[in-house]
């Protein structure tokens, strides 16, 4: 056997074994997704297959929570999201980019240096925020921190930096 040809068996069997650690607990989801209340699903040898499959699981997901609300309101609020970040981004990216002004590197130097800040720490005083504004409980709470981020404006800018005059 050619080096080159078991060079590549090898790497063959490698990227299977890798794909099979990585479906093996999709699998176990969908499998002990399906099985019925009876069913001990932390048995020891654990049962891959179920025995009496059943969708019961999915009906009562689908019949107790409103999946289709969680769905428009994620796809509002992506929606409103990227609409306002580019808007808002490339108002400030393209400045960045393209004049010369006093303090520019500086200023970029700042909105770079926020991308450092934890979500963590602006977390209770956005949330304070949107409660003072009223927006408690809207989807306009949820949009409004994301409506400009500093890596949209830096991917905005370096975009544009890309982009013959």
């Amino acid at each position: 056997m050619p080096q080159p040809l078991l060079k590549r068996c090898f790497q063959l069997a490698v990227l299977i074994l890798l794909a099979l650690m990585v479906l093996l607990p999709l699998f176990w989801l969908v499998s002990t997704s399906l099985k019925g209340p009876a069913e001990d699903i932390f048995s020891s040898p654990p049962a891959l297959l179920p025995a009496q499959p059943s969708l019961n699981a999915y009906w009562t997901l689908f019949k107790e929570n409103p999946l289709t609300t969680y769905l428009i309101n994620s796809a509002v609020v992506s929606v409103m999201a990227v609409v306002a970040n580019l808007l808002f981004c490339s108002l400030a990216a393209y400045p960045l980019a393209r004049l010369h002004f006093a303090g520019r590197g500086f200023v970029l130097a700042l909105v770079v240096a926020t991308i450092l800040i934890p979500f963590q720490v602006v977390m209770i005083p956005l949330y304070l925020l949107m409660v003072q504004l009223g927006l408690r409980n809207t989807l306009l709470a949820v949009v409004i921190p994301q409506a400009a981020t500093a890596f949209g404006l830096y991917l905005l800018r370096q975009s544009f930096l890309g982009v013959p005059k």
